[in-house]
């Protein structure tokens, strides 16, 4: 009898407990609960039968039977994916067998940490979503710029099912994606150019001698013929060197923001070539080399090599260029490197001491040229006033009687000055920083212009291997920067190319083939630095 109200009180406790808990939790429980004494009148029971008269009570682990059909809690979500839009975020997720229904949980701070999901309405942003029918799911009017982290269930008629790996995204405008990718190819290389993407830590650098559009996910690169990838790209310009000369590539540019990739870019395509076009020599005030080279005796040595003389005096020297001109009579450096003479100019035109921190202009005692000044150097595009080092330009000139039947790229290059609008007078092309520069009158002088390629070219220091300038005079000049010339390229039988001028001697080579000028896209984005005088 004892045994009897034993098992008549476990009873009653049974029909008190559900038939599940959220998030994966508990065991569900037939109608039938148990029987008395392990036996049934004839052996059945709405649970089920069993060939020695014991029934089969419906109790399974984490489930519950309903005439000999097990049902049981569905399967935790292994394939969700999160991707950032503009303000939105898109959700995706593969489907669980079993689930009626799927549940969503997100908020602006991780989840991990919570011991239950319903908890998440009391985090920053917490939401939940429930009784999604479909396989996606797009979270709108989100703020760009925040890292949001999303978990995921999946329901049925017994429970939730635990919970799936969080994952997060940060909306961003223009999907997160660089916008304007521009690629021009030198020799076993090309150099990249794109929009910045606001909020981006940094930028990841794809290419392949295949197409990106056979990919449904950039993660996938390797798996294009010659697929790389090049991370950790702080700045929005990147040379891919190493490349073969003749072969196609294709280059897509990913933004990255607290760890998460946005989209791909738009994908562009080069060609790297060993064949420089329009190499034209200038002539130059001086070159900036004060030392000369030993040359080797190959009658009695086969295996000599040529050695610097940095007090131009071996043989030959006479023959030098360390011998010749400015450098070798007027190289003492206290008005610039070598030959080159230099004065700094303050704001409004006054000449300055050469030890002075700060200055707007340098004026070349050789040429009578005045040359602009590039301030900053935070690596970022349009923000550090109207000369930002950082600025890149488009080459536009509207005067076709100047321009070579093309006048460029009007706004190929947006966003990537200072001051930027869509209004045509701030537009970052070389026309219109002309007219904003004489508008500020820079140094007190409103004849600024674009230099031509000889003028250009006569600031290089041959001296200084990278950057080949006199850094002392023209600080902040990046290694491997091009600079836009007035001189557009009509003889190039794609009359849409102007000419550039590299200060990099040391890297020529690999860059553009040891070329310091070329003719190059009007569309591309290149620095500009202005010059005053000499017409």
């Amino acid at each position: 009898m004892k045994k009897m109200y034993v098992l008549l009180q476990c009873l009653f406790i049974a029909s008190l407990i559900g038939c599940g808990t959220p998030e994966g939790g508990g065991d569900a429980t037939s109608d039938n609960g148990a029987t008395d004494d392990g036996t049934t009148d004839g052996g059945t029971t709405d649970g089920g039968t069993t060939d020695d008269g014991t029934t089969d009570d419906g109790a399974t682990d984490g489930g519950a039977t309903d005439g000999g059909t097990t049902a049981s809690l569905p399967s935790t979500i292994t394939s969700l994916i999160a991707t950032a839009k503009n303000e939105s975020v898109d959700l995706t997720w593969s489907a669980v067998e079993g689930a009626d229904s799927y549940t969503l949980y997100y908020a602006v701070e991780s989840m991990a940490g919570l011991s239950s999901l319903s908890e998440v309405v009391a985090l920053s942003g917490g939401r939940i979503v429930g009784s999604l029918s479909e396989l996606s799911v797009e979270l709108l009017d989100l703020t760009n710029g925040t890292e949001y982290f999303f978990t995921m269930t999946a329901v049925n008629s017994v429970g939730e099912s635990g919970r799936s790996a969080e994952v997060r995204a940060i909306p961003l405008a223009d999907n997160g994606s660089p916008q304007n990718l521009v690629a021009e190819a030198g020799n076993q290389s090309v150099e990249l150019n794109w929009s910045k993407v606001d909020e981006a830590d940094s930028y990841n650098v794809y290419y392949s001698t295949e197409s990106f559009s056979l990919l449904n996910d950039v993660a996938n690169y390797a798996s294009l013929e010659n697929g790389e990838l090049i991370t950790d790209t702080l700045t929005t310009t990147s040379i891919v060197s190493g490349l073969t000369n003749d072969t196609p590539y294709f280059f897509v540019v990913t933004a990255v923001s607290a760890g998460v990739e946005g989209l791909m870019s738009n994908e562009v395509t080069a060609t790297p070539t060993a064949l420089a076009a329009g190499v034209t020599a200038f002539s130059l005030a001086d070159t900036g080399i004060d030392f000369g080279i030993e040359f080797p005796d190959y009658v009695n040595d086969s295996n000599a090599t040529g050695q610097h003389n940095v007090g131009c005096d071996g043989d030959f020297i006479a023959q030098q260029d360390c011998s010749i001109g400015l450098d070798s009579t007027n190289n003492d450096n206290t008005d610039g490197f070598a030959g080159f003479r230099y004065t700094k100019l303050d704001a409004l035109g006054s000449p300055l001491e050469p030890t002075e921190a700060f200055w707007n202009c340098v004026k070349d005692d050789v040429t009578g040229l005045v040359w602009e000044v590039k301030q900053g150097g935070s690596g970022f595009k349009g923000d550090e006033g109207l000369h930002d080092v950082d600025d890149i330009f488009s080459w536009y000139n509207s005067d076709m009687a100047e321009n070579g039947r093309d006048s460029g790229g009007e706004d190929s290059q947006p966003l990537a000055c200072f001051g930027y609008t869509t209004a045509e007078e701030n537009l970052c092309n070389t026309e219109s920083f002309v007219a904003r520069v004489n508008k500020s009158k820079l140094c007190g002088i409103e004849t600024w212009r674009m230099p031509t390629p000889d003028e250009l070219l006569s600031l290089v220091n041959f001296g200084n291997g990278s950057p080949s300038i006199d850094t002392a005079y023209f600080s902040n000049t990046t290694t491997g920067t091009k600079f836009w010339t007035d001189g557009p390229d009509p003889e190039n039988t794609e009359s849409h190319k102007a000419w550039v001028v590299l200060f990099d001697v040391q890297n020529a080579a690999t860059l553009t083939g040891g070329n310091l000028i070329l003719s190059e896209s009007k569309v591309a984005g290149r620095a500009v630095r202005l010059v005053s005088g000499g017409e």
